[in-house]
């Protein structure tokens, strides 16, 4: 029970009660879903103290199982009004499986999905759940199937199924809009002349403005690595120097997180800790390497290397320059130098469980993606 005379709010059991214009009106749900909402008398001192009254009456009468649902005894001649529930829509959804899941779901996620899917959903004017199939066609028109797909995995989906089973819903009916698909591209990548070539570009700066206030050449051993190591780049940008271990009299770089996005992660992406072996070759490129970070891929003014930037204002630059001096004849992005160094791998006659074990990857995922066909085989005769 609350009561406050001078303002003249209270809550009498499940009744509110307040001023509205001259007279105390009083509200009430009875039963579920009926909205009640008399004015029984004028707002004046006795008024109110009379208003207070008529609530408790009201709720002794519900508890009693006599109340009066024309609400004559209550002195109004006003009926109850159902109370017409607005169906559940997506963004119902999706705001109540945000404020049970935000501490639940990482940081990456929440900056990137959830950001994007916040617009689309403000943005829309597909929000009904019968609307399911106008709003995915909706986004097929601006994004490609394999966008959405990975975008409703961490988002739509979650946030409906949360629904049924809550029993707000009774099912997905966006699980039954079909994406298109496309059929499965081979990965391409650099066979081992051109990634040389690429090295040379940057170790030379053969394409680097003069008037650059960075040279392309500090990005050389980070480039380097890559082909390498085979590691994702948001795991390479996260090493450090402690990350140089010694086991067994051998070395070994461990891979236990990434940075990516502006965030530092604790894990990899399929959350194991990866020892990879340092054999010579990869030694020496170390310890070329200054000590002046605790990282060993720093960015140019120090802290994490920003992959984005790289990509934008280096890598498209030299391999662009290199298509165009017809040295190179396609462009890939820098990740497809992990899935070069896979099929090197493969090509020099190495099981394909330890290639999944040093690359981190699945062996189903590497049989199914990460082999290119060798455009240069010879082929024997017969």
């Amino acid at each position: 029970m609350y009561i406050d005379n001078e303002s003249r709010k209270a809550k009498i059991g499940i009744v509110n009660v307040s001023v509205r214009g001259k007279g105390i009106r009083l509200r009430f749900t009875y039963p579920a879903k009926n909205r009640n909402e008399i004015t029984p008398v004028s707002n004046t001192d006795g008024g109110w103290i009379t208003a207070l009254q008529i609530a408790q009456q009201i709720n002794l009468d519900i508890e009693n199982g006599c109340f009066d649902f024309t609400c004559q005894k209550y002195g109004s001649q006003q009926q109850s009004i159902k109370i017409v529930e607005k169906p559940l829509n997506l963004k119902d959804c999706w705001e109540s499986y945000k404020e049970l899941n935000r501490l639940k779901v990482a940081e990456t996620t929440i900056k990137n999905k959830w950001s994007t899917f916040d617009r689309l959903v403000n943005q829309t004017k597909y929000l009904e759940i019968s609307q399911a199939t106008a709003f995915v066609n909706d986004l097929l028109t601006r994004y490609s199937p394999a966008t959405l797909k990975t975008l409703f995995s961490n988002t739509l989906h979650p946030a409906i199924n949360l629904a049924i089973k809550q029993k707000k819903l009774a099912q997905n009916p966006y699980v039954d809009v079909v994406l298109p698909t496309k059929p499965l591209r081979d990965i391409d990548c650099y066979e081992k002349d051109e990634i040389q070539k690429i090295l040379d570009a940057f170790y030379n700066d053969r394409y680097c403005p003069k008037k650059s206030a960075f040279s392309h050449c500090f990005y050389a051993p980070y480039v380097e690595f890559q082909t390498l190591v085979g590691s994702r780049p948001e795991e390479t940008i996260a090493l450090e120097w402690d990350d140089i271990i010694v086991k067994n009299g051998r070395r070994y770089i461990r891979f236990n997180k990434g940075f990516s996005n502006g965030i530092l992660l604790n894990q990899t992406k399929n959350k194991t800790i990866r020892l990879f072996p340092i054999n010579d070759q990869l030694w020496r490129l170390l310890t070329k390497i200054p000590h002046n970070n605790g990282l060993i891929f720093p960015g140019r003014k120090g802290g994490y290397l920003t992959q984005r930037n790289f990509v934008k204002r280096v890598w498209k630059t030299i391999i662009e320059g290199l298509i165009s001096d017809s040295e190179l004849d396609r462009y890939l992005p820098p990740y497809n130098l992990r899935h070069s160094f896979i099929t090197r791998l493969v090509r020099e006659g190495i099981d394909i469980a330890t290639i999944a074990r040093l690359s981190g990857n699945s062996k189903e995922v590497i049989l199914e993606l990460y082999l290119k066909a060798n455009q240069v085989v010879e082929i024997p005769e017969f």
